[in-house]
């Protein structure tokens, strides 16, 4: 396709605020093209034989921080938290990472084991309260190079545009399970998919 043929297609667009996609606008035009194959996208997820979580070249239980830093092509911040009532876990935060068309949040649990998390817990330092209560930690450097050799068990994915019902149920699905929260809140349930999508009405 020229880029005179994708001029004239999204000179039509007049009720589009953002376009996320040159192939996701054409094909909502009605504008022929080239077949685009997009990876990366937040509804592609697969269950492999054994039952694990793939998405985003991640598979939840399998791959190691260390080999999620390198798919996503960006930096990780790992803390240990601790909630007031004393639960403990170990994640790690990605800024900003662009996957297929898009630009997220993410953050990536980290499966620990007791033992493991002892260590963690007896060599942490920096304390930093949060407003919900949650006391956030920094590790030391020799426990920090352990926890990227870690797998990851649960990805968080915050996206940086905003999404409504209607597309979330059109490229997820109908959920088996709605669940309704205060503030505006709901959680979608896939449990065959392993996903919970949270739709927050006032937020993106």
């Amino acid at each position: 396709m020229t880029g005179k043929t994708i001029h004239a297609c999204l000179s039509k667009v007049t009720t589009l605020s953002t376009i996320i996609l040159i192939t996701i606008a054409l094909s909502l035009l009605g504008c022929k093209g080239p077949a685009v194959e997009v990876k990366n996208l937040p509804w592609q997820v697969s269950l492999n034989e054994a039952g694990q979580v793939e998405v985003f070249d991640v598979t939840l239980g399998k791959s190691t921080l260390t080999e999620a830093v390198n798919q996503w092509r960006a930096e990780a911040k790992v803390a240990l938290f601790e909630s007031p009532e004393g639960e403990r876990s170990l994640e790690g935060y990605f800024g900003r990472v662009k996957l297929g068309p898009f630009s997220a949040q993410m953050v990536a649990r980290i499966e620990v084991s007791p033992e493991e998390m002892e260590k963690f817990v007896a060599g942490r330092v920096k304390r930093a309260p949060m407003p919900s209560g949650v006391k956030r930690y920094k590790l030391k450097s020799e426990h920090l190079r352990q926890a990227y050799g870690l797998v990851v068990s649960e990805i968080t994915y915050i996206p940086l545009i905003s999404s409504d019902d209607k597309l979330l149920q059109q490229r997820f699905g109908e959920p088996v399970e709605r669940q309704d929260l205060a503030e505006g809140r709901s959680l979608w349930f896939y449990p065959k998919k392993g996903v919970v999508v949270i739709l927050d009405e006032n937020d993106k």
